[in-house]
Protein backbone atom coordinates (compact mmCIF):
# COMPACT_ATOMS: atom_id res chain seq x y z
CA UNK A 1 0.00 0.00 0.00
CA UNK A 2 2.81 2.41 0.91
CA UNK A 3 4.56 1.76 -2.42
CA UNK A 4 1.36 2.67 -4.26
CA UNK A 5 0.96 5.87 -2.24
CA UNK A 6 4.58 6.86 -2.93
CA UNK A 7 4.31 6.29 -6.69
CA UNK A 8 5.31 9.61 -8.30
CA UNK A 9 3.40 9.06 -11.56
CA UNK A 10 0.21 8.15 -9.72
CA UNK A 11 0.57 11.18 -7.43
CA UNK A 12 1.05 13.44 -10.45
CA UNK A 13 -2.09 12.08 -12.14
CA UNK A 14 -4.10 12.52 -8.92
CA UNK A 15 -2.83 16.11 -8.56
CA UNK A 16 -3.92 16.93 -12.13
CA UNK A 17 -7.38 15.43 -11.54
CA UNK A 18 -7.66 17.39 -8.27
CA UNK A 19 -6.80 20.61 -10.11
CA UNK A 20 -9.40 19.97 -12.83
CA UNK A 21 -12.08 19.20 -10.24
CA UNK A 22 -11.26 22.33 -8.22
CA UNK A 23 -11.46 24.54 -11.34
CA UNK A 24 -14.74 22.87 -12.35
CA UNK A 25 -16.31 23.37 -8.92
CA UNK A 26 -15.03 26.96 -8.78
CA UNK A 27 -16.69 27.75 -12.13
CA UNK A 28 -19.90 26.12 -10.93
CA UNK A 29 -19.91 28.30 -7.81
CA UNK A 30 -19.15 31.45 -9.84
CA UNK A 31 -22.00 30.75 -12.27
CA UNK A 32 -24.39 30.13 -9.39
CA UNK A 33 -23.35 33.33 -7.61
CA UNK A 34 -23.72 35.44 -10.75
CA UNK A 35 -27.24 34.09 -11.17
CA UNK A 36 -28.13 34.92 -7.57
CA UNK A 37 -26.52 38.35 -7.38
CA UNK A 38 -28.60 41.07 -9.01
CA UNK A 39 -25.77 43.57 -9.34
CA UNK A 40 -23.49 43.89 -12.35
CA UNK A 41 -19.72 43.75 -12.71
CA UNK A 42 -18.41 46.60 -14.87
CA UNK A 43 -21.81 46.69 -16.63
CA UNK A 44 -21.66 42.96 -17.33
CA UNK A 45 -23.86 40.19 -16.00
CA UNK A 46 -24.02 36.45 -16.51
CA UNK A 47 -27.29 34.57 -16.95
CA UNK A 48 -28.17 30.95 -17.58
CA UNK A 49 -30.91 30.10 -20.07
CA UNK A 50 -33.81 28.46 -18.22
CA UNK A 51 -36.25 27.67 -21.04
CA UNK A 52 -36.32 26.40 -24.62
CA UNK A 53 -37.76 29.61 -26.07
CA UNK A 54 -34.52 30.62 -27.80
CA UNK A 55 -33.65 27.28 -29.42
CA UNK A 56 -31.68 26.80 -31.68
CA UNK A 57 -29.59 29.88 -30.79
CA UNK A 58 -29.53 29.17 -27.06
CA UNK A 59 -30.27 25.91 -25.27
CA UNK A 60 -31.34 25.34 -21.68
CA UNK A 61 -28.30 25.76 -19.44
CA UNK A 62 -26.33 27.97 -21.83
CA UNK A 63 -24.39 30.69 -20.01
CA UNK A 64 -24.74 34.12 -21.59
CA UNK A 65 -22.78 37.32 -21.06
CA UNK A 66 -25.12 40.32 -21.04
CA UNK A 67 -23.69 43.83 -21.27
CA UNK A 68 -25.39 47.12 -20.57
CA UNK A 69 -25.73 49.20 -23.75
CA UNK A 70 -27.42 52.41 -24.86
CA UNK A 71 -30.93 51.68 -26.07
CA UNK A 72 -30.14 53.38 -29.39
CA UNK A 73 -27.45 50.73 -30.03
CA UNK A 74 -29.95 47.85 -29.86
CA UNK A 75 -30.93 46.60 -33.31
CA UNK A 76 -33.60 44.28 -34.67
CA UNK A 77 -32.31 40.71 -34.39
CA UNK A 78 -30.35 41.35 -31.19
CA UNK A 79 -31.06 39.16 -28.17
CA UNK A 80 -31.88 41.33 -25.17
CA UNK A 81 -32.40 40.51 -21.51
CA UNK A 82 -35.18 42.34 -19.71
CA UNK A 83 -37.32 42.24 -16.56
CA UNK A 84 -40.94 41.36 -17.21
CA UNK A 85 -43.64 43.74 -15.98
CA UNK A 86 -46.76 42.16 -17.46
CA UNK A 87 -48.84 40.06 -15.06
CA UNK A 88 -47.91 36.71 -16.63
CA UNK A 89 -44.14 37.38 -16.55
CA UNK A 90 -43.84 39.93 -13.75
CA UNK A 91 -40.32 40.17 -12.25
CA UNK A 92 -39.09 37.33 -14.49
CA UNK A 93 -35.76 37.80 -16.27
CA UNK A 94 -36.25 36.97 -19.94
CA UNK A 95 -33.86 36.82 -22.88
CA UNK A 96 -35.58 37.07 -26.27
CA UNK A 97 -34.86 38.40 -29.73
CA UNK A 98 -35.87 41.92 -30.80
CA UNK A 99 -38.43 41.80 -33.62
CA UNK A 100 -39.32 45.49 -33.87
CA UNK A 101 -38.32 48.80 -32.28
CA UNK A 102 -40.54 51.86 -31.80
CA UNK A 103 -39.81 55.25 -30.29
CA UNK A 104 -42.42 57.64 -28.99
CA UNK A 105 -41.66 60.92 -27.21
CA UNK A 106 -38.09 59.80 -26.53
CA UNK A 107 -39.18 56.46 -25.03
CA UNK A 108 -38.09 53.21 -26.69
CA UNK A 109 -40.50 50.30 -27.03
CA UNK A 110 -39.24 46.87 -28.06
CA UNK A 111 -41.24 44.05 -29.59
CA UNK A 112 -39.54 40.81 -28.52
CA UNK A 113 -40.23 37.12 -29.05
CA UNK A 114 -38.58 33.81 -28.34
CA UNK A 115 -37.30 32.17 -31.51
CA UNK A 116 -39.18 28.95 -30.70
CA UNK A 117 -42.31 30.79 -29.53
CA UNK A 118 -45.33 31.50 -31.71
CA UNK A 119 -46.58 34.46 -29.69
CA UNK A 120 -44.81 37.78 -29.26
CA UNK A 121 -44.00 39.02 -25.74
CA UNK A 122 -45.83 41.94 -24.15
CA UNK A 123 -44.22 45.18 -25.36
CA UNK A 124 -40.99 45.93 -23.47
CA UNK A 125 -40.27 49.51 -22.45
CA UNK A 126 -36.68 50.76 -22.53
CA UNK A 127 -36.42 50.98 -18.74
CA UNK A 128 -37.02 47.21 -18.51
CA UNK A 129 -33.95 46.37 -20.58
CA UNK A 130 -31.01 44.96 -18.57
CA UNK A 131 -28.69 44.62 -21.54
CA UNK A 132 -27.85 42.88 -24.78
CA UNK A 133 -26.42 39.39 -25.14
CA UNK A 134 -22.84 39.82 -26.34
CA UNK A 135 -21.36 36.36 -25.85
CA UNK A 136 -22.21 32.73 -25.12
CA UNK A 137 -19.68 30.85 -22.98
CA UNK A 138 -19.30 27.41 -24.56
CA UNK A 139 -17.24 25.81 -21.80
CA UNK A 140 -19.29 27.38 -19.00
CA UNK A 141 -22.48 26.39 -20.82
CA UNK A 142 -21.52 22.75 -20.29
CA UNK A 143 -21.32 23.45 -16.56
CA UNK A 144 -24.56 25.47 -16.71
CA UNK A 145 -26.43 22.52 -18.21
CA UNK A 146 -25.37 20.42 -15.25
CA UNK A 147 -27.26 22.70 -12.86
CA UNK A 148 -30.53 22.01 -14.69
CA UNK A 149 -30.50 18.24 -14.14
CA UNK A 150 -30.54 16.65 -10.63
CA UNK A 151 -28.82 13.49 -11.90
CA UNK A 152 -26.04 15.54 -13.51
CA UNK A 153 -25.64 17.54 -10.31
CA UNK A 154 -25.20 14.32 -8.36
CA UNK A 155 -22.75 12.79 -10.84
CA UNK A 156 -20.67 15.87 -11.64
CA UNK A 157 -20.69 17.45 -8.17
CA UNK A 158 -21.13 14.77 -5.51
CA UNK A 159 -18.76 12.27 -7.13
CA UNK A 160 -15.88 14.78 -7.60
CA UNK A 161 -16.28 16.00 -4.02
CA UNK A 162 -16.22 12.38 -2.79
CA UNK A 163 -13.03 11.85 -4.83
CA UNK A 164 -11.37 14.89 -3.21
CA UNK A 165 -12.35 13.65 0.25
CA UNK A 166 -10.96 10.17 -0.51
CA UNK A 167 -7.68 11.66 -1.74
CA UNK A 168 -7.33 13.74 1.43
CA UNK A 169 -7.94 10.64 3.58
CA UNK A 170 -5.27 8.72 1.65
CA UNK A 171 -2.81 11.62 2.05
CA UNK A 172 -3.51 11.71 5.78
CA UNK A 173 -2.80 7.98 6.07
CA UNK A 174 0.44 8.38 4.10
CA UNK A 175 1.59 11.31 6.23
CA UNK A 176 0.79 9.35 9.40
CA UNK A 177 2.88 6.41 8.15
CA UNK A 178 5.76 8.77 7.36
CA UNK A 179 5.55 10.26 10.86
CA UNK A 180 5.62 6.78 12.40
CA UNK A 181 8.70 5.91 10.34
CA UNK A 182 10.42 9.10 11.50
CA UNK A 183 9.60 8.27 15.12
CA UNK A 184 11.06 4.76 14.69
CA UNK A 185 14.43 6.09 13.50
CA UNK A 186 15.61 7.48 16.90
CA UNK A 187 14.45 4.29 18.61
CA UNK A 188 16.44 2.17 16.15
CA UNK A 189 19.48 4.37 16.74
CA UNK A 190 19.18 3.90 20.50
CA UNK A 191 18.90 0.15 20.08
CA UNK A 192 21.98 0.16 17.86
CA UNK A 193 23.91 2.24 20.43
CA UNK A 194 23.03 -0.26 23.16
CA UNK A 195 23.66 -3.37 21.07
CA UNK A 196 26.93 -2.18 19.51
CA UNK A 197 29.03 -2.29 22.74
CA UNK A 198 27.55 -5.69 23.57
CA UNK A 199 28.46 -6.97 20.15
CA UNK A 200 31.98 -5.54 20.47
CA UNK A 201 32.38 -7.16 23.89
CA UNK A 202 31.21 -10.51 22.55
CA UNK A 203 33.63 -10.25 19.63
CA UNK A 204 36.46 -9.43 22.05
CA UNK A 205 35.65 -12.44 24.22
CA UNK A 206 35.53 -14.61 21.12
CA UNK A 207 38.98 -13.36 20.06
CA UNK A 208 40.41 -14.01 23.54
CA UNK A 209 38.93 -17.47 23.55
CA UNK A 210 40.56 -18.25 20.23
CA UNK A 211 43.92 -17.09 21.62
CA UNK A 212 43.73 -19.36 24.70
CA UNK A 213 45.63 -22.72 24.24
CA UNK A 214 43.62 -25.91 24.25
CA UNK A 215 44.25 -28.69 26.84
CA UNK A 216 46.25 -30.76 24.30
CA UNK A 217 48.44 -27.81 23.51
CA UNK A 218 49.06 -27.24 27.25
CA UNK A 219 50.07 -30.90 27.76
CA UNK A 220 52.45 -30.75 24.81
CA UNK A 221 53.92 -27.51 26.10
CA UNK A 222 54.49 -28.98 29.61
CA UNK A 223 56.15 -32.02 28.12
CA UNK A 224 58.58 -29.88 26.20
CA UNK A 225 59.44 -28.00 29.36
CA UNK A 226 60.05 -31.24 31.36
CA UNK A 227 62.26 -32.60 28.63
Amino acid sequence: MKKILDNKILNTIISIIEGIICVFLFCLVVITLFQRVKGSFFDYRIYTVASESMIPNYNVGDVLLVSKVDLKDIKVGDAVTYIGEATSIKDMIITHRVEKIEKDKGIYYFHTKGIANNIEDPIVEGKQIIGKVTYKFRSLSFIGRITTDPFKIFFFVTVPIAFLIAVEIIKTIRDKDDEDDEEDIPIRKKINIIEEPKQQEEEKKEDEKQLEPTSDEQVEENKDIND
